[in-house]
């Protein structure tokens, strides 16, 4: 019994690992024919006309992701908001969608705390100059007071 155990499991494991190369290549395979400009990038236009294919849809069912949340997905997959996705963010990006739908909620979670925390710097950016910009006015009109006094008193 142990044996067919250790059999087994190490027969899933070479089927997890082959599924998982065969997803890869099948992933490259489609961002090459997607990227019609061949500038190794591929924009929401062309992710967009990508989802037309019946390859791209069945990639997208694998990972229980409806074709009607795509723009949502190339939003997810564009990791540095550039607008568009190289080869690397692709596929790391879909793989990061496979399983559960729990990676899926995880993945939203992450983008829109990424743009949280952007809009908290830029904010506190903003607070920042404000408040430097006050000082400054305040410490200038302290300065015309005082030497307005220092005038009044000769």
């Amino acid at each position: 019994n142990v044996i067919t155990g250790v059999f087994v499991e190490s027969a899933l494991l070479t089927a997890k690992a082959d599924k998982d190369m065969y997803m890869v290549n099948h992933l490259k395979s489609l961002f090459k024919a997607g990227d019609r400009d061949g500038n190794g990038n591929i924009n929401w236009m062309e992710f967009s006309k990508m989802l037309r294919s019946t390859e791209m849809r069945e990639v997208l069912e694998a990972v229980e992701v409806d074709t009607n949340e795509a723009e949502a997905l190339f939003k997810l997959i564009d990791m540095d908001d550039s607008g568009e996705v190289d080869i690397n963010e692709f596929i790391s990006g879909c793989e990061r969608l496979r399983g559960p739908a729990k990676a899926l909620d995880l993945t939203v979670l992450k983008l829109d705390t990424r743009k949280l925390s952007e809009k908290y710097r830029k904010h506190a950016r903003l607070v920042e100059s404000h408040i430097s910009w006050t000082s400054n006015f305040l410490l200038n009109l302290a300065r015309q007071q005082s030497s307005m006094h220092e005038s009044e008193a000769i």
